[in-house]
């Protein structure tokens, strides 16, 4: 079975890592425009032009990221499955965190999608934190929810699903 699993508030701690953004890149801050591109994700070229700052501060804290990884990523590792990473955003954003925070190693592949479904590589079911991207995706999945749910939680899901 190929497993789709989210990136953002599933593998990663999104809202930690979007203060360490803002404290460790000076000038980047809160804007009253949207810093999202065409497609609705967030654009650090736009919320960099729109500090008035270059884009590579952004990127240049984009490693030693594993901090914000949660501590139950080994259980993808051992699963028998086939997972991939598939996260919403700007595709080289979204790359630059996965690898900076070695997720990518907990999965046989990462797969970024600005536009569209997550439905994507055959993926068989979907875990994600957001009950759209579950819908959009017209799949098997999982809504997850990390204040009561693990990653071994959802993968019994997925089994479920298999069986």
């Amino acid at each position: 079975m190929k497993i789709g699993v989210d990136f953002d508030r599933v593998l990663f701690k999104t809202d930690d890592f979007n203060k360490h953004l803002k404290q460790e890149v000076e000038g980047l801050e809160h804007v009253d425009s949207s810093p999202t591109n065409d497609h609705g994700v967030y654009s650090p070229e736009i919320h960099a032009e729109l500090c008035g700052i270059d884009v590579e501060e952004i990127y240049k804290v984009m490693e030693n990221l594993e901090k914000f990884l949660y501590d139950d990523l080994d259980v993808l590792q051992s699963s028998e499955h086939e997972i991939l990473i598939v996260s919403r955003g700007e595709t080289e954003f979204q790359k630059r965190k996965i690898e900076g925070s070695g997720a990518d190693e907990y999965a046989d592949r990462v797969v970024v999608v600005e536009k569209g479904s997550k439905e994507v590589e055959d993926i068989d079911f979907l875990i994600d934190d957001r009950k759209k991207e579950l819908e959009d995706a017209d799949l098997p999945g999982f809504e997850f929810d990390r204040e009561i749910h693990s990653l071994r939680d959802a993968l019994e899901e997925a089994e479920k699903h298999e069986a």
